[in-house]
């Protein structure tokens, strides 16, 4: 029996057409990433809210890690973060030690990972204090919108009223000074 070679080659492209239809070419799972909530359950090992204190304008990026576990019987999905202000990246640290890409203001990456239940990840968050200029000095106010599958877990996981997807708040703050006027 004689096969083609046609028959040959489409036998072997159909399996890669179709992990490349749901994993996509960027390496995103567009299973994970149309998962709604109610999966996982994202708990912080650690305050949500963090404060700088004084920050010297010209000292360069400060940051903040947050730590957080997957508390649910089920995976959890991350699905990605946005920040509240340009000047403020947040990059996820994964179990086997890879990072995320970088998620800031209006990001619309697609980019999923799945947390194993009882699973740990972090959060850095990145404040630039030049970002707004060299007088822009005061208090400042940063919030950091982790996306993800979890279940509602109070204030750790709320329903977003525009996209329904489930969004954990980080928030940071501190105090911008002048060189000057910043003592170490």
């Amino acid at each position: 029996m004689k096969i083609s070679k046609k028959i040959v080659l489409a036998l072997i492209l159909a399996p890669v057409i179709f992990l490349v239809g749901c994993v996509g070419a960027n390496g995103v799972d567009n299973n994970l990433l149309s998962m709604s909530s109610d999966s996982g359950l994202i708990m912080p090992t650690q305050d949500i809210d963090y404060e700088w204190g004084d920050i010297n304008i010209m000292g360069g990026d400060v940051d903040h890690v947050f730590a957080f576990r997957n508390d649910g019987e089920e995976d959890l999905i991350l699905k990605g973060a946005t920040t509240s202000c340009m000047c403020t990246t947040a990059t996820f640290e994964l179990p086997n030690g890879e990072f995320s890409p970088d998620f800031g203001m209006h990001d619309s990456k697609k980019w999923t990972y799945s947390i194993k239940p009882g699973e740990e990840f972090k959060m850095n968050v990145v404040f630039d204090p030049m970002a707004h200029g060299p007088d822009a000095i005061g208090p400042i106010q940063r919030s950091v919108y982790i996306v993800t599958s979890s279940e509602a877990n109070g204030n750790y996981a709320k329903a977003d009223s525009k996209s329904g997807d489930m969004v954990t708040e980080l928030r940071v703050s501190g105090n911008v000074l002048k060189e000057s006027a910043f003592k170490t």
